[in-house]
């Protein structure tokens, strides 16, 4: 999923940096596709930590991941030297996914619903107490060989 565009990135770090970073072969110009590639790993981050919280594609894009995708794009930008604020960034937005993928933060919104798996144990609310008790195992335990 896409969290933040082009457009966002030339209004938080300035169009002159991203057009920069982007030009790959130093013809003045940001190369094709340099920015949506960039754009599109941040994204695949960005899903691999809050999918197994939140059903993707998220309806919306709330701005808290909007900012992270535009820290995450600019840090990808950079192919050599990173400066020490973009990579301080970058390590902060990978702490705040982390936080959300283990339900210390929150995006604000409804979480995916965790499947029952089919091995897992069921329980039916309504049973009686329990079956087994030391009493009702004594016939079974009388016939067990002695080691």
């Amino acid at each position: 999923m896409t969290y933040a565009t082009q457009q966002d990135l030339y209004d938080r770090f300035g169009q002159s940096e991203i057009d920069t970073l982007a030009d790959r072969n130093n013809d003045g110009t940001p190369d094709p596709g340099v920015i949506d590639g960039a754009i599109a790993d941040a994204g695949d981050t960005i899903d691999s930590y809050i999918g197994a919280r939140y059903e993707l594609p998220l309806a919306s894009t709330p701005p808290l991941l909007t900012r992270i995708c535009c820290d995450l794009t600019r840090f990808e930008l950079y192919s050599d030297a990173v400066p020490e604020l973009v990579q301080k960034r970058h390590d902060a937005a990978i702490k705040l996914l982390q936080a959300i993928q283990s339900g210390k933060a929150t995006l604000g919104l409804a979480e995916a619903s965790q499947p029952v798996p089919s091995d897992a144990p069921q329980t039916d609310p309504n049973a009686p107490g329990r079956t087994f008790t030391t009493g009702s195992l004594e016939d079974f335990t009388s016939d067990w060989p002695e080691y």
